[in-house]
């Protein structure tokens, strides 16, 4: 899990990237709660042709870096799928340096089994009966471990 911040308010409102348009609107709102998360992937060039074949809106890639106190330099891209209703999780595929703390001390190494949202987001709620899901065309079972079962209709 990665905290975001802003140091310079109006260098982040003039950003081109909509990840920190997200982060100012949450903060003009004053939203203290997880607005957005990434999903990793090392193949983005790979998604940017899929979501140009189904014809999916996105935008990006778009190229990201910081220099760490070691001296050397993280980079990553973010490809971010538009959605009209939503704002909805964004692929970030990293460079050849892993995004991790240079401090051990810093890795929590517990693991999340709850994650909590506001009461008033419905784009992610699922309404689980019996230990089911049932979606448009398919039903998603929640068992106890780490697996997940899908049975499409």
């Amino acid at each position: 899990m990665e905290w975001l911040g802003i140091f310079d308010e109006a260098l982040a409102r003039k950003s081109g990237n909509p990840l920190i348009h997200q982060l100012v609107k949450a903060l003009d709102n004053h939203v203290e709660a997880p607005i957005q998360y990434a999903l990793r992937t090392n193949q983005i060039d790979a998604y940017i042709a899929h979501f140009n074949a189904e014809d999916i809106s996105y935008n990006g890639p778009i190229p990201g870096s910081r220099k760490r106190t070691n001296g050397s330099t993280l980079n990553w891209r973010m490809l971010f799928p538009l959605s009209e209703s939503t704002a909805l999780p964004f692929l970030i595929e990293w460079g050849t340096e892993k995004n991790v703390p240079e401090d051990n001390d810093l890795i929590n190494e517990q693991k999340l089994h709850t994650v909590m949202t506001p009461h008033d987001v419905q784009a992610y709620s699922l309404r689980v009966e019996n230990g089911a899901v049932n979606l448009e065309n398919a039903s998603l079972f929640i068992k106890q471990g780490k697996n997940l079962t899908f049975t499409f209709a």
